[in-house]
């Protein structure tokens, strides 16, 4: 997958999250809810690669979605996670 692939994968899923719910995000990746919002909103339209791997590794715990070859493992921040909504 392309590093344009990723972002565009990484982007769609940020969109798909409900407004209301962008600071559970923004805690759990460490990734400012101010960044979060211009992301979302193609206000940043290159954000920096430790940003999109954070989001990424967010999506890949709570959801599953994710490309697993840029996928870094670490199980001990899972338990700060919400639920995944079904």
């Amino acid at each position: 997958m392309s590093e344009l692939q990723f972002f565009d994968r990484v982007l769609a899923r940020l969109r798909a999250v409900p407004y209301t719910e962008l600071q559970t995000v923004a805690d759990a990746t460490h990734v400012s809810l101010s960044n979060l919002r211009k992301i979302r909103y193609g206000e940043v339209k290159n954000p920096g690669v430790q940003t999109v791997q954070a989001l990424d590794d967010y999506f890949v715990r709570i959801d599953g979605t994710g490309d697993q070859h840029f996928q870094t493992s670490d199980s001990s921040q899972s338990s700060d996670l919400p639920a995944k909504k079904v």
